[in-house]
């Protein structure tokens, strides 16, 4: 459920941005801003556009959702090896 939950919410993420800029209370903005930069932006990764026109996609495109995925996946990596290392999970 969550990874589905993730993936919905990935693929609507712009709408969490203009939400945010929309609110009027603060901390609401400030929460959903949050969530923005948080889950991942899978929309980056969106190209049935340009292949139902039949269009291939272009090699910036590629490069910088290659780029996306590694970044994201190593802030990701990093962020749980300072959560976990103090840790004893035995």
């Amino acid at each position: 459920m969550l990874t589905f939950f993730v993936f919905v919410i990935g693929h609507f993420s712009a709408d969490l941005k203009a939400l945010s800029q929309s609110t009027p209370s603060m901390p609401t903005r400030w929460f959903f801003a949050g969530l923005y930069y948080l889950l991942p932006n899978l929309a980056n990764y969106n190209a049935i556009t340009a292949a139902a026109h039949g269009l291939s996609p272009e090699p910036s495109f590629l490069i910088t959702t290659i780029l996306y995925g590694v970044i994201y996946v190593g802030v990701l990596l990093a962020a749980t090896t300072l959560i976990f290392r103090r840790r004893n999970l035995k």
